[in-house]
């Protein structure tokens, strides 16, 4: 495929560092929205001011590239994002963890992995019958899928994910993908 393996195992090892420890301190909250931060902004500067510093195109490329290639600059634009996210999300669960819509979207997030697997699959198969198009990740001259078309599916899709976390929860301690994987790691 056309994703490099190594920029995603780097993000699968933050993660699993990450996921030791104590999100439920306010120091560590506070911490890694600040470290988040400092790095999105750093390297949103110096992206936006990448015609300034170099005259290289190979370097220009580099400092600026976004997604493909996912070079160091765009991987930890995107982790100081996503630790803003854990930090403001950890913030926000610590003070309304206790609703009902938090507890939907906990379950939610709990079969994250289910959830990515399924879209990818179930999710991009349904789309691709009813838009009547192939996705196989080549382009072609056949007419462009609407935006808004594919934002009324996903948000469909994640209301019926939603649903089925909420079911399959009252039921099960984890979900079926996370099931399995506890199984083969002991």
């Amino acid at each position: 495929g056309w994703n490099a393996i190594f920029p995603w195992v780097a993000y699968f090892f933050a993660g699993m560092y990450l996921g030791r420890l104590d999100w439920t301190l306010p120091k560590i909250q506070g911490k890694f929205f600040s470290l988040g931060f400092f790095l999105w902004l750093s390297i949103n500067v110096l992206q936006h001011f990448a015609s300034n510093v170099t005259s290289n195109p190979d370097l220009y490329l580099y400092l600026t590239a976004d997604y493909i290639p996912p070079f160091l600059p765009f991987m930890l634009s995107t982790f100081g994002f996503a630790l803003m996210l854990i930090s403001t999300f950890m913030f926000l669960g610590s003070h309304f963890g206790n609703s009902s819509i938090a507890h939907c979207f906990a379950t939610i997030g709990q079969m994250t992995l289910t959830h990515y697997i399924s879209h990818l699959t179930i999710g991009m198969v349904i789309f691709a019958i009813i838009t009547g198009k192939d996705y196989t990740g080549t382009l072609s001259q056949s007419a462009v899928t609407q935006p808004l078309s594919i934002l009324l599916f996903a948000v469909i899709y994640f209301v019926l994910s939603g649903i089925f976390s909420v079911k399959w929860s009252q039921k099960f301690k984890n979900g079926p993908i996370e099931t399995i994987m506890r199984r083969f790691s002991g």
